[in-house]
C-alpha cells in the first residue's frame, strides 16, 4: 500500500507502508508519470487567448467600412465570421491539449496518410480544381462551400512530418543502423538519411506551392523547414554531403525542365514562364525598390500604409477612429491590419502586440527545451518559430523592410485557414508542455529521499 499527499510546501511526500524495493519502484514509476503528464501550461494559453481577443476587436474595428460596403450594409460580418472560426480553431486547439498524448502524433501511418493528404491537396490546386483565382495566382481549393489554402496546411504538415522523420532516425542510429564499413561510404550515407532524403520529400511540396504560384508561401515554407533542420542538430558533415548531393539532382531537374516545357507549350521557352508567372511579384519588389519611380497605382497602398502607420503618433487616434479603413488603404483588414492598430493605437498598441507574439514566442521555446524527446522538442519549436516567423515578415512589410509579400497577421488578420490552424498549431504546443516534457526534478529529488529513508 503507498499514498502521495501534498504538503504545506506544496511538495509531494512519499509514504510507504511496504518497505519492499518493488514498492518502491512503483511508486518511482508513479512519480516519473505524475512528471510527465501536467496540466498545459496556462501563461502560453491565457497569452493566446489575450492575442485572440485583441485581434478580434481590431478586426472588428478595421473591417467594419469594408463589410458594410461589401456584405449589404452589414457591418459585422467579417466580425462575426472570424469569431466563429477562432472559436473553431480554438476548441480544437484546447481538446488537443487537454486530451491527446503528444505521441499519438509520431505516428508512421499518421505521417505517411498526412504527407499524402498533403501532396495531393497541392496538386488539386495545380491542376485545376475547384479554385479562386487573386491577383494572378490559384491558391485557393474550394471543397463545397469550404474554401482554404493548401500551402497552410503543408506548413502545418511539414512540421510534423520532420519532427516525426528526424526522431526515427536518431533511435535508429542509436539502436546502431545507418552504419557504412568506411569513412568515406559512412559520409555520403549520413548526408542522404539526415539532408537529401527529407529535402527531396518536402522540397515537392515546396516546388507545388511555388508555381501557384505563392512565392511569399514558399519562402515562409522554406524558412519554416530551414528552422526545423536546425533544431534537428544535423552534423555539419551531413549538411556537406547532403548538399553536394542535391545540386546535380537540381541541375538535373532543371535541364529536364528547359527541354521538355518547350514540347508541350508550342515551343514557348521556360524563361517566359517563369517571367508571366512571378510578373505580380517583380512589380512588388520594383515597388520596393524604387517606389518613386513606378506609377502611383503601384505604389498607392505602400504610401497609404505608411501614412497609416504615421498617423497614430505614440498613443493613437482611438479605438475605432481610424480614417484610412474608409476605402484608403485596401486590404487594411487582412494584410495590412498592423497599421491600423498603429493609427487607432498608436506606438504603445503596437508595441503591446509584438510583445504578447514575443512571450508567447519564449514560451513555446521554453516547452520546446523541456521537452523530453526529439519529436516533442522539434514540434513546440517548429509551431512557435512558424507564427513568430509570419508576424514579423507581416510586420516588416507593413514598416516597408521587406517587399508587399501577402503575409496574414497571426490571430489579427481575416482569414479562416489560417487562424484556424495557428490556434491547433498552440494546441500542439500546449499539448507538448502537457505531455511531452522531462520528468520534475523536485518530484524525482523527493522520491528518492523518501525511498532512502524507507530503506
Amino acid at each position: 500500500m503507498k499514498s502521495i499527499q501534498r504538503n504545506k510546501n506544496n511538495q509531494y511526500d512519499l509514504t510507504l507502508k511496504d518497505p519492499r524495493t518493488e514498492a518502491v519502484q512503483r511508486n518511482r514509476d508513479l512519480i516519473n508519470e505524475m512528471g510527465q503528464f501536467r496540466r498545459v501550461n496556462a501563461s502560453l494559453l491565457i497569452i493566446t487567448i489575450i492575442l485572440v481577443c485583441f485581434g478580434l476587436i481590431m478586426l472588428f474595428s478595421a473591417s467594419m467600412s469594408t463589410s458594410f460596403a461589401t456584405q449589404g450594409d452589414n457591418s459585422q460580418y467579417y466580425f462575426i465570421r472570424q469569431g466563429g472560426l477562432l472559436a473553431l480553431g480554438l476548441g480544437v486547439g484546447l481538446f488537443i491539449a487537454n486530451f491527446v498524448d503528444i505521441k499519438f502524433f509520431n505516428n508512421n501511418l499518421l505521417v505517411l496518410i498526412l504527407y499524402g493528404i498533403t501532396f495531393l491537396l497541392l496538386v488539386m490546386v495545380f491542376l485545376g480544381g475547384s479554385r479562386s483565382t487573386q491577383m494572378g495566382a490559384t491558391r485557393w481549393l474550394y471543397i463545397g462551400p469550404i474554401g482554404f489554402q493548401p500551402s497552410e496546411i503543408a506548413k502545418f504538415s511539414a512540421i510534423l512530418f520532420l519532427s516525426s522523420y528526424f526522431s526515427k532516425t536518431k533511435q535508429e542510429r542509436s539502436k546502431g543502423k545507418y552504419r557504412a564499413r568506411t569513412a568515406a561510404k559512412q559520409f555520403w550515407l549520413d548526408g542522404r538519411i539526415d539532408f537529401l532524403i527529407p529535402v527531396l520529400l518536402v522540397g515537392v511540396w515546396f516546388i507545388l506551392i511555388l508555381i501557384q504560384p505563392h512565392l511569399s508561401g514558399a519562402i515562409i515554407f522554406a524558412g519554416l523547414c530551414f528552422a526545423v533542420f536546425l533544431a534537428a542538430r544535423i552534423p555539419w558533415k551531413s549538411w556537406l554531403s547532403g548538399i553536394l548531393q542535391l545540386l546535380p539532382i537540381i541541375l538535373v531537374l532543371i535541364l529536364l525542365a528547359v527541354l521538355i516545357y518547350p514540347a508541350l507549350n508550342d515551343g514557348a521557352s521556360l524563361t517566359d514562364y517563369v517571367a508571366e508567372k512571378f510578373a505580380h511579384s517583380a512589380k512588388r519588389l520594383e515597388t520596393h525598390e524604387a517606389e518613386d519611380q513606378v506609377s502611383e497605382d503601384q505604389s498607392y497602398q505602400t504610401r497609404q500604409a505608411e501614412i497609416t502607420m504615421g498617423t497614430g503618433g505614440l498613443t493613437g487616434v482611438g479605438l475605432g477612429q481610424g480614417r484610412q479603413k474608409y476605402n484608403y488603404l485596401p486590404m487594411v483588414h487582412n494584410d495590412y491590419i498592423f497599421p491600423a492598430i498603429a493609427e487607432e493605437l498608436g506606438f504603445i498598441g503596437t508595441m503591446t502586440v509584438l510583445i504578447l507574439f514575443a512571450i508567447q514566442f519564449f514560451l513555446g521555446v521554453k516547452i520546446s527545451l523541456n521537452a523530453n524527446s526529439v519529436y516533442s522538442s522539434l514540434i513546440a519549436w517548429g509551431f512557435s518559430f512558424l507564427i513568430i516567423f509570419q508576424v514579423l515578415l507581416n510586420v516588416g512589410v507593413a514598416t516597408k523592410v521587406i517587399p508587399a509579400t501577402g503575409i496574414t497577421l497571426p490571430f489579427f488578420s481575416y482569414g479562416g485557414t489560417s487562424n484556424i490552424i495557428f490556434l491547433v498549431e498552440i494546441g500542439m504546443v500546449l499539448c507538448v508542455s502537457r505531455t511531452g516534457q522531462a520528468s520534475d526534478p523536485v518530484l524525482r529529488k523527493n522520491l528518492i529521499s523518501s525511498a532512502g529513508k524507507q530503506r
